[in-house]
């Protein structure tokens, strides 16, 4: 392996996973695994980042939390093309990186910008695992029906049919947690067990109870402008899932022109 080979920067997007976005810094043999969580989102401020380094700026850093464990990108020009771009933990002595390396700014854009853009156009990317879903999308796919083609679809449903077809889309449920001590115990218990996928612990129990939609008790005899009133308000609403940027949202005019130029 030549010199050039073993020193090249590269970022590899691996997967988007149940809110999370998973992704592996290479230099050297410095390898820095690190993903981004949908909860404290830090999509647009890595976008600024990245547009801040395409500007021209002399330093510039960009901080995200993933879910209790911050890390700092941090981007220091020693040219007008290179600099020193390093990954610390803001928590610990700035003199410890976890990775540190001297890279071209076109080349950190391209490993970084078009790498996560090519990522999300792969089949690697799964869009439902980290953006948000609407309910129009969720039902769409299931009937595969669009526009008013769905409304009218859904419109001639009675108000059984339309909340069944509803939760299928968007299952939701509400969970309680009969042996908790307390709020704050119960809620521990809902983090561990629901949003992290643990094992309920020993000697606790958990009650799920479907939460079902609201439709008024009269729907059935609402005249048909009335329900497609209705329908499309439902149809707006998003489904219980991940609320990362939408990728579409993550490309930059600015940077497209940066990398346009040779």
């Amino acid at each position: 392996m030549d010199k050039s080979t073993q020193n090249e920067f590269s970022v590899e997007f691996i997967n988007a996973e149940a809110g999370w976005l998973k992704f592996n810094v290479s230099f050297s043999i410095q390898t820095f695994i690190g993903r981004f969580s949908y909860v404290y989102d830090p999509l647009p401020d890595f976008k600024h980042w990245l547009e801040a380094i395409v500007t021209g700026v002399e330093q510039t850093s960009f901080t995200f939390d993933s879910e209790g464990y911050e890390t700092t990108f941090n981007f220091e020009k020693t040219t007008a093309n290179e600099g020193i771009f390093t990954i610390s933990d803001p928590s610990e002595d700035s003199a410890k990186f976890l990775l540190q390396a001297v890279v071209p700014c076109r080349q950190l854009i391209i490993a970084f910008y078009a790498g996560l853009l090519d990522f999300a156009n792969s089949d690697k990317y799964v869009a439902k695992e980290w953006e948000p879903t609407s309910i129009a999308e969720k039902l769409s796919e299931m009937l595969h029906l669009k526009g008013m083609r769905l409304v009218e679809k859904l419109c001639g449903l009675d108000k059984n049919k339309l909340r069944s077809i509803l939760f299928k889309a968007d299952p939701c449920y509400k969970f309680t947690f009969p042996s908790a001590k307390n709020k704050d115990e119960e809620l521990n218990l809902y983090i561990e067990t629901v949003l992290n996928n643990k094992e309920l612990p020993e000697g606790h129990t958990v009650v799920k109870k479907p939460v079902n939609w609201k439709i008024p008790k009269d729907y059935n005899s609402w005249p048909a402008n009335k329900k497609i009133t209705f329908i499309k308000e439902c149809l707006a609403e998003k489904a219980y899932s991940y609320n990362g940027t939408k990728m579409k949202d993550f490309r930059s005019k600015l940077i497209d022109k940066y990398l346009k130029k040779k």
